[in-house]
Formats: structure tokens, C-alpha cells, sequence
């Protein structure tokens, strides 16, 4: 009965899988997204006080801007692409920032509500900049 799942050619076995450099910083991305939510849960029932929430959001979100920067480091045509240097360029120099009704500023993508200074969606994870 069970000898179909216990050949080497099985359906679903597969071991020449490697994972990648890109594979890792996907999981790691999550796994910051998970903690921060995480994060954001404990402190609205009150587990966590407001220095200690700032403190560790903080700390989640530089780590999570540092890994989708290296991922967009990754990605195909990134590097030296002169079309990826004047878009940053060209968002240097003429900022533009959305706001809802409230006067909160807010992502371009999925309209969450973000503070001055962050760099990337804690939603989305769309640039900011």
C-alpha cells in the first residue's frame, strides 16, 4: 500500500532541490513580516509596553528594508540599469507624497497609513522613498 510513496521516483519527490540565495531572503522576508505582526497583535491587547513596541518595530523594519533591498539587488536588470538610476534620481528630486483625507501619509500601492521616515510599506512593502 504504501510503496508508491516509497520509490525514489514518486510522484512529488524531488532531490536535486537547492535552495538559493533569493530563496533565503524570501523566507527571511517572512518571517519579519510574520514577527511583526506578531508585534503589532501583542501590543494592541496590551502585552507589550509603548517603548518596548517602538523599540522593537524599529528594529523589524530596518531588517525588513534591509532584506527587500538586497532582493531587489537580485533581481534581473537591477544592477547598473540606467533606466532603475533615473527612476531613482528622478524620486529624489521631485518627492511626492500622498495623504489621505486625515492628513496621514500613505502608501501609493495599498493605501496603508505610514509614518514619516519609513522607507518601505509595513504592508505592502512598496518603496516609500
Amino acid at each position: 500500500m504504501f510503496e508508491p510513496f516509497m520509490r525514489r521516483g514518486a510522484v512529488g519527490f524531488n532531490d536535486d532541490y537547492e535552495e538559493t540565495a533569493l530563496h533565503h531572503l524570501l523566507s527571511r522576508k517572512d518571517s519579519i513580516y510574520v514577527a511583526m505582526k506578531d508585534l503589532e497583535f501583542d501590543y494592541q491587547t496590551g502585552k507589550l509596553s509603548d517603548d518596548d513596541y517602538e523599540s522593537l518595530r524599529k528594529k523589524f523594519v530596518g531588517q525588513a528594508a534591509t532584506v527587500l533591498e538586497e532582493i531587489d539587488d537580485m533581481r534581473p536588470g537591477k544592477k547598473g540599469d540606467a533606466k532603475t538610476g533615473a527612476k531613482k534620481k528622478a524620486a529624489a528630486t521631485a518627492t511626492i507624497v500622498k495623504t489621505d483625507e486625515a492628513g496621514e501619509l500613505t502608501c501609493d500601492e495599498c493605501g496603508f497609513a505610514y509614518s514619516e521616515g519609513n522607507k518601505f510599506c509595513q504592508s505592502c512593502g512598496s518603496d516609500l522613498t
